[in-house]
């Protein structure tokens, strides 16, 4: 019996020693866990910002390249009919959407819904038009009439998606 009692006096603070090692070392794991977790985080951020903001930069490129005004403007009408300049503005449309597909990654959805959302609403503004349009006319009628319309009816298809994204950039900063 009293082995047992010398033994217990023995091994109970040894017990209560390792135990108490057992926890600090764990703290400190923990702690250099989370450490270790934000840094990755981090250095994530560092490398993903400037990549975000190339993103934003495109997709405000994108609304600008697809304003109906700046498309017509780049386009040689003398050699153009109203069918072909038709053609000729959504395909742009649909191909400057499709080049800038990846970058919904790096927005936010909303943005990225009023981006899509600017699109269909170009596209249908010129169905619109090209609707009322004399198909055989001349492509300079086509575009005269384009941007009447939206002079007429006040509209700025792109604006409010250019102003978000800029809002956006703003809070990344």
């Amino acid at each position: 019996m009293e082995y047992l009692g010398d033994f217990l006096k023995i091994v109970l603070p040894a017990a209560l020693v390792l135990y108490a090692v057992y926890m600090v070392l764990r703290s400190i794991g923990s702690r250099e866990g989370e450490k270790y977790q934000n840094d990755l985080k981090l250095k994530g951020r560092e490398i993903a910002f400037p990549i975000r903001l190339q993103a934003y930069e495109r997709l405000i490129l994108f609304l600008e390249r697809v304003n109906l005004a700046n498309i017509i403007s780049r386009m040689d009408k003398s050699k153009l009919n109203t069918v072909m300049m038709y053609n000729q503005i959504l395909s742009e449309v649909r191909d400057e959407y499709n080049h800038n597909l990846s970058q919904q990654v790096y927005v936010s959805d909303k943005a990225w819904s009023l981006l899509t959302n600017s699109k269909e609403r170009t596209i249908a503004f010129v169905n619109k038009v090209y609707s009322e349009s004399n198909p055989e006319a001349e492509a300079r009628i086509f575009a005269k009439s384009i941007l009447d319309k939206m002079i007429a009816e006040n509209q700025d298809l792109t604006g409010e998606a250019i102003q978000f994204l800029k809002e956006e950039i703003r809070e990344l900063y």
